[in-house]
């Protein structure tokens, strides 16, 4: 597979307009609360607010975030919670990528799903609003059948992966759907 050369990109260059999360999708959303605190996540509606709070997550010593280019100009927004193996994730992002696709990984794990979910639907959001869309890929590692339907609940189509392994579920939704769900 095609080494993809990364580089930061400044979120000033990025167009910020506001965005609504459906109500649906709002209750998940909530759901990442408990990890950094209801004050972190309350209110985020531009892409200005979402960057504050990956500026409150890089300094927590516990995650990083960050947005980087592929040579095909697409922002890819990644999440490493370093609590996981990262080869699976760097597996999915690569076949993502030589796909000309954007991609977010989440390793969900353990007591980090519930704060994956509310991750997974803001940035699902975000990359609706910065035109960057693909498919988002969120690789599931434990509370599978806890998941499915809460995933489902927000547009995300189960495909099924035979590699990794450690990847039991690829969950993707396409531009298509995200365009959908933004006008329900």
């Amino acid at each position: 597979m095609k080494k993809l050369p990364f580089s930061k990109v400044d979120a000033s260059a990025i167009t910020v307009r506001p965005f609504v999360l459906p109500k649906d999708a709002q209750l998940i959303y909530q759901w990442g609360y408990h990890t950094f605190g209801s004050q972190a996540w309350q209110g985020i509606r531009t892409l200005e607010e979402i960057m504050k709070v990956f500026k409150s997550i890089e300094e927590s010593d516990i995650a990083q975030a960050f947005i980087v280019e592929t040579e095909y100009g697409m922002p890819i927004f990644e999440i490493d919670l370093r609590l996981a193996n990262t080869d699976p994730l760097s597996t999915a992002f690569q076949c993502a990528a030589d796909d000309h696709l954007c991609a977010f990984f989440f390793p969900a794990t353990g007591d980090n799903v519930l704060m994956q979910l509310g991750l997974a639907v803001c940035l699902k959001y975000l990359l609706l609003e910065t035109e960057g869309i693909g498919r988002m890929l969120m690789p599931i590692y434990k509370r599978e059948t806890f998941l499915e339907k809460t995933l489902a609940a927000v547009g995300f189509k189960k495909i099924k992966v035979s590699k990794p392994a450690k990847i039991l579920s690829l969950y993707a939704i396409s531009k298509d759907e995200f365009l959908h769900l933004s006008h329900c």
